[in-house]
């Protein structure tokens, strides 16, 4: 470990000689074991510097196995003791999941402990913390000024979070300011922000050349965002030569990091045969990878492998797993598949409500092959119009009466719906002119009030 980097754990200067030599040469030397020997006694007779050498060991794993909860003590004696390198990293310790989960107060209450004592990586961390938080209360202001503070100071991070910040309240030109200055400094997410904002003109004269430059710094520290995208870049020809083989390898890069996104796009590749051999199995591969994370569009697409049998078995089952996963994450095409399923009877029971309840949902969004796929529907269905004004549509049944549950909208006398099924006193109900599924009372719908002529002007909505 150079002595910068050991300085920088410290939290400042740190006397060498007495009872934490021995210990703090062992930890320079990379012989933890023997470190935590010599370190214990000098930190139980309260060096601050040795229990909080003891954290960082307990923390990372250096001599043994990790054990937040045993770094948290030594951090603790070493933080009572005035020492902001521990009080940093207690902060950050219940920010994390490392302690049962975050704690946002006590995360706060040590961050600013070390932050009024001037470690600027606590700083950086309050500020953070004062304008994402969810368990506390906001404070826009005091988040600049801590961010401001340690920015200041030269801290880079410091320098990106507060573009983060402007760049969440749209002033794209203070953000690419902010995002400039850290990226000049070496700071790999700012360098990828920046780039950001230069291919899209956000706040800054567009430039996709500059952007490329950006990304390629960014892509150069290993940030797999930035090799993602300059991968993307390269692959379209966008603010520099399309070059296919060279934008294969970033995305293998960011891949290979883990980054869903690329995992996802390299998939893709070799499943059309782009810059690499077609092929259907590690095409599968990597979008099962993108998929395991959560990427909705790789849950889509793992879905569409299942269902067409490309680079695994056939399998309409597990197909239709992998479209729920990605409906439930909001995405239109998912929601259009899977209801074309239900309809068809596809890996799933027929079911033309839960068909309709779906494609309703993709159809909100725009998604055109759900609108027609809903009109086809409706020539299924029975038809009714609502009878009440102000008629509630809630998401469940609510047999209680009490109306817990907050109406996804509200019916005007004679609105046309259709019955997709009823259930005690309720029917679930599909409205057209919104695309709104849910519950009314069964009771509420007058019957029979529908004429042919309504019924084809409702099917060519």
């Amino acid at each position: 470990m150079t002595g910068l980097v050991l300085g920088m754990l410290l939290g400042g200067a740190v006397q060498a000689g007495g009872a934490l030599a021995p210990g703090l040469a062992a930890f320079v030397s990379g012989d933890h074991v023997r470190a935590v020997r010599l370190l214990e006694g000098p930190a139980r007779a309260g060096e601050p510097d040795a229990a909080f050498l003891l954290g960082v060991i307990r923390e990372r794993g250096l001599a043994g196995q990790a054990s937040p909860v045993a770094a948290q003590r030594w951090y603790e004696r070493a933080a009572r003791a005035g020492h902001a390198g521990a009080a940093t990293r207690l902060g950050l310790l219940h920010l994390a999941d490392a302690l049962g989960g975050p704690d946002e107060a006590e995360a706060a209450r040590w961050l600013r402990q070390a932050a009024e004592a001037g470690d600027v990586e606590a700083q950086t961390a309050l500020g953070r913390l004062l304008w994402t938080a969810r368990t506390l209360p906001r404070d826009l202001e005091a988040a600049r000024t801590w961010l401001r503070r340690a920015a200041e100071a030269g801290h880079a991070p410091a320098r990106y979070e507060l573009g983060r910040l402007h760049e969440a309240a749209g002033r794209h030109r203070e953000a690419a300011r902010h995002y400039e200055e850290a990226a000049r400094a070496g700071h790999a997410s700012a360098q990828h922000a920046l780039a950001l904002l230069l291919d899209a003109g956000l706040g800054v004269r567009q430039d996709p050349v500059a952007a490329v430059r950006w990304w390629r710094r960014a892509a150069g520290q290993g940030l797999p965002e930035a090799q993602h995208h300059l991968a993307r870049a390269l692959i379209r020809g966008r603010g520099v030569p399309a070059d296919l083989w060279e934008g294969v390898r970033w995305l293998r890069q960011a891949a290979e990091a883990g980054y869903a996104q690329a995992q996802n796009d390299l998939g893709l590749m070799y499943h059309r045969g782009e810059g690499v051999e077609e092929d259907p199995a590690q095409a599968a591969h990597w979008i099962r990878n993108a998929a395991e994370q959560g990427l909705p569009e790789a849950q889509f697409n793992l879905a569409l492998l299942y269902a067409k049998g490309r680079g695994v078995p056939q399998d309409w089952q597990k197909a239709v797993t992998w479209y729920r996963e990605a409906a439930e994450h909001g995405h239109p095409g998912a929601q259009n598949s899977l209801g074309v399923r239900y309809a068809r009877g596809e890996g799933v029971p027929r079911d033309l409500a839960e068909a309709v309840y779906w494609q309703a949902k993709a159809a909100r969004q725009g998604f055109r092959p759900a609108e027609k796929n809903l009109r086809q529907h409706l020539h299924q269905l029975s038809l009714l119009a609502a009878a009440e004004e102000g008629l509630p549509v809630l998401p469940a049944p609510d047999p209680s009466g009490e109306g817990r549950a907050a109406p996804l909208r509200r019916l005007g006398k004679g609105t046309v719906v259709a019955v997709l099924e009823r259930q005690g006193g309720w029917a679930r109900i599909y409205v057209p002119d919104e695309h709104t599924v849910g519950w009314v009372r069964a009771q509420a719908l007058a019957k029979n009030l529908l004429t042919e002529v309504l019924r084809r002007r409702l099917a060519r909505r």
